[in-house]
């Protein structure tokens, strides 16, 4: 019987409401009744039907908004929410490290459009940044009197660097000496000065990526100014920004000369799909029954901006902190993206009573009693790596154009779609290389982590802490 019962609900389509109406009329009315779809009777039989049977329609769709094998968009959303799982948010791609050049007290403003000139993404500056040198990563510097016997001085976190110019003078003579002076002097300082001989220029930068400060006489000014802002892509989804890939200028600003992100973005994400929530709401633990790993997690998905979440924890009254591991009673949670106050909230509304929270990154917020409490959880750190293709032309075949860009894409692109802790495999590159390009065939892929330890072609071991990523300038391509 169509409707609702201890069944479920059971429809029914236009012939048979139609046939329902067929059966009242020949028996309230008359038995001989015609009711052929060519008369009369019958036409108005399929009037009054349709709209009837759109009722059993509607019927079967709050039916279905209430199963979460079968709800979709808002109603799915409305059926996590009861056990207090929202859906995961599309992240932007973002960075720490868009530097930003151009001249003393230029303003970039929050809003202002930036792009890869390759395919056209776009993105935008996170807040507003005036070039100052007074606080800056690096700035160059070029001599604007050239004069006997004077002392020229640059002031660099305090710190003075001098020289005094000869009887004959020159502006190569002056940036080598102020290099000279600094070089001697600051054996452990956390800047370097060079000298480009081309063009006299003496460049100041950090070395540990800390900002600086620097002053000088009227001399030797500053032509250009740089330092680091925060950007995220305009699409809010998984865009992939290799390191210098985002150097155009949309925005025009005066006295922004140039940009360029430093380090390849961190990948965003797309907002979860119905089919994502549905597979997560019914194998998830209710976020509202807080204590586990899994609440935490969920908790933590549900920050927005966060890109990756893991927890890890330590059950027994053993300190492993000795050998990398976690203090007794503990977990950490390694969180990638999002903002820290965001994070912090979440992991003290489902961690439980009395046990620990662990890492590097401390988060002080404020309980319903109103008392601070201090959250701590882990930044994933950048597990950088480096690779070797080795490629030959296939038999009868023609090396395809821009095989290396291509092939340093493909390998960037596999690893900027690993989350935390996820080791490199490299064999996964040959389809991504395969479906990219023809007439060529891959004879080995090689990785290893940069700098140090020995290749692999098997796995390369991501701690649980770190995120892989690889940059053009460390992927050779040979044989092609």
């Amino acid at each position: 019987m169509a409707g609702l019962d201890s069944t479920g609900f059971t429809t029914k389509v236009l012939s048979e409401v139609i046939s329902d109406l067929e059966g009242y009329e020949k028996e309230f009315i008359d038995s001989n009744i015609s009711t052929e779809s060519d008369e009369v009777l019958g036409q108005l039989n399929t009037t009054i039907g349709t709209p009837l049977q759109s009722q059993y329609d509607l019927g079967q769709a709050v039916y279905d908004a209430f199963n979460p094998l079968t709800a979709e968009g808002v109603s799915l959303d409305n059926l996590a929410a009861l056990i207090s799982i929202t859906r995961i948010a599309g992240a932007a791609s973002t960075t720490e490290f868009q530097l930003l050049t151009g001249t003393e007290g230029a303003s970039i403003t929050q809003g202002s459009i930036i792009e890869n000139p390759i395919n056209g993404d776009r993105f935008t500056m996170d807040s507003t940044t005036v070039l100052s040198l007074s606080s800056c990563v690096s700035a160059t510097y070029t001599v604007k009197q050239v004069l006997n016997t004077t002392e020229y001085t640059l002031t660099i976190n305090g710190n003075v660097v001098t020289y005094t110019s000869d009887a004959d003078a020159t502006a190569a003579e002056i940036v080598a000496g102020l290099k000279a002076y600094n070089d001697v002097t600051y054996t452990s300082a956390t800047w370097t000065l060079t000298v480009d001989g081309a063009t006299d220029e003496l460049t100041i930068a950090t070395s540990d990526s800390s900002d600086i400060s620097i002053s000088s006489i009227t001399y030797i000014s500053a032509d250009s100014v740089s330092d680091y802002a925060s950007a995220s892509s305009v699409e809010i989804s998984g865009v992939v920004a290799p390191s210098e890939s985002v150097t155009g200028i949309i925005t025009t600003t005066s006295g922004w000369v140039s940009t360029s992100n430093t380090a390849s973005y961190i990948v965003g994400r797309e907002t979860e799909t119905d089919t994502e929530l549905r597979a997560r709401l019914l194998v998830s633990q209710q976020a509202s029954s807080k204590g586990t790993l899994e609440a935490i997690i969920d908790s933590l998905n549900n920050v927005a901006g966060v890109s990756s979440a893991t927890v890890a924890e330590n059950v027994t009254m053993v300190d492993n902190t000795g050998s990398g591991g976690l203090p007794p009673k503990s977990f950490e949670a390694v969180v990638q993206g999002g903002l820290d106050g965001d994070i912090g909230l979440a992991i003290w509304e489902a961690k439980p009573a009395g046990i620990e929270s662990y890492g590097d990154t401390p988060e002080v917020i404020v309980d319903s009693e109103g008392e601070n409490q201090t959250v701590y959880f882990t930044r994933p750190t950048i597990f950088e790596t480096e690779w070797t293709i080795t490629l030959e032309t296939a038999p009868g075949a023609s090396t395809p154009l821009d095989v290396e860009t291509t092939i340093q894409t493909a390998v960037v692109s596999y690893v900027d779609s690993l989350g935390v802790g996820v080791d490199v495999i490299p064999s996964a590159v040959y389809p991504l290389i395969y479906d990219a390009l023809a007439g060529i065939i891959v004879t080995l892929i090689e990785v290893r982590e940069l700098s140090t330890g020995s290749y692999v072609t098997d796995v390369l071991p991501v701690s649980s802490d770190s995120f892989a990523n690889a940059e053009t300038g460390n992927i050779s391509v040979t044989g092609a």
